[in-house]
């Protein structure tokens, strides 16, 4: 970059030349090539991700950007939380399909450090985050495979939260997961997984993918969100999945 000079239009003139000059003649305009380049306020604190040109790493990009969902997540269930009661604590068993997965195409993953197996249409990238807010402690667990776009993210917090606040909670990570990827929210609504409160929604890429999703609590310390190209792969990843004690 050429600095430009005292003459340049990009300074003000020298503060002793002209000592009655306003303030607001010292603002002169700025080159373009001097700005910063704009912050994603969306972003979580060390996590600074650029939108890549390409289908493939684009949907990685967006799968990545889930972290920011779940830390959202992590914060609004630590604000909520209430103290740990036998209810809210308690297991809620597996939770599998009424019907086995019997699909033949993809791969199975089982999270090493989350606790859910689902089948993906590649091999997934598993990515853990472990941080604390306060007293709480929060677990992040995903899997991310990228062409196409499939995902599960858990959630688990130290503290529990309360049923009343599910639905709220589940909002607030359907549209944080639209702001990083730049995704259109096309609908969202309430609904159940499995006989459990849940959110579901559908999103529009800037280049017209669809991608469908839902989350859940699975207990009151632990949470999911499942998100997937619209049609076989959303379908498959919700019908394999299951979540373990």
């Amino acid at each position: 970059m050429t600095h430009p000079t005292p003459q340049s239009p990009y300074y003000g003139p020298p503060a002793t030349s002209q000592p009655n000059l306003r303030a607001e003649d010292y603002w002169m305009p700025v080159a373009p090539e001097e700005l910063l380049p704009p912050v994603n306020p969306y972003t979580a604190p060390g996590l600074v991700y650029t939108m890549p040109p390409t289908k493939r790493d684009r949907g990685l990009w967006i799968g990545l950007a889930g972290i920011c969902v779940l830390v959202l997540a992590a914060v609004a269930a630590a604000l909520v939380a209430v103290e740990v009661t036998r209810h809210h604590n308690a297991s809620a068993g597996t939770l599998k399909p009424a019907t086995p997965d019997t699909a033949t195409t993809g791969v199975v993953f089982e999270s090493k450090t989350g606790h859910f197996t689902a089948r993906f249409p590649a091999q997934p990238k598993a990515i853990t985050v472990p941080m604390s807010i306060g007293s709480v402690k929060i677990a992040e667990n995903m899997a991310v495979s990228s062409t196409p776009l499939a995902e599960v993210g858990e959630d688990t917090t130290s503290q529990a939260t309360s049923s009343a606040d599910y639905l709220v909670d589940l909002q607030i990570q359907l549209r944080a997961f639209a702001a990083p990827g730049d995704l259109r929210i096309d609908s969202e609504a309430d609904s159940t997984f499995r006989g459990l409160p849940a959110e579901v929604a559908t999103y529009t890429t800037p280049t017209g993918d669809v991608l469908n999703a839902v989350a859940f609590y699975y207990s009151g310390t632990r949470s999911y969100v499942l998100v997937g190209e619209a049609g076989s792969t959303f379908d498959e990843l919700t019908a394999s999945f299951v979540a373990t004690p």
